[in-house]
């Protein structure tokens, strides 16, 4: 149908954008955010975890800039993970490792 309403219209199947474009997409957001977050100084990161409608744990990191522009950095999934102060240090290590630490004033 959608072909005979404009021949030259090829739309993408909804496997391929789930598995292609959506991602490749997110990766560019998240390329730029980080690259203009890398300009500024005085960052806050903050993080949170909560459970899903399918009881999955995820975490969340965000960083805030002074002018209270929030950026979601990352989602972490941890449902068969134990939350330890080892693995929330070493899931917010892995966020750091996009910025100079003295770009941070602030962990919440």
């Amino acid at each position: 149908m959608m072909h005979t309403a404009n021949p030259h219209n090829n739309p993408v199947m909804g496997d391929t954008c789930q598995e292609k474009h959506i991602p490749a997409e997110a990766a560019l957001v998240h390329k730029k955010q980080v690259e203009l977050l890398q300009k500024s100084n005085n960052l806050t990161i903050t993080f949170d975890g909560g459970l899903t409608c399918k009881l999955q744990s995820v975490y969340t990191v965000h960083v805030t800039t002074p002018l209270r522009d929030v950026f979601f950095i990352e989602r972490e999934e941890g449902t068969d993970t134990k939350h330890t102060t080892d693995y929330l240090s070493t899931m917010l290590l892995r966020v750091c490792e996009h910025f100079k630490f003295s770009e941070f004033v602030a962990l919440l």
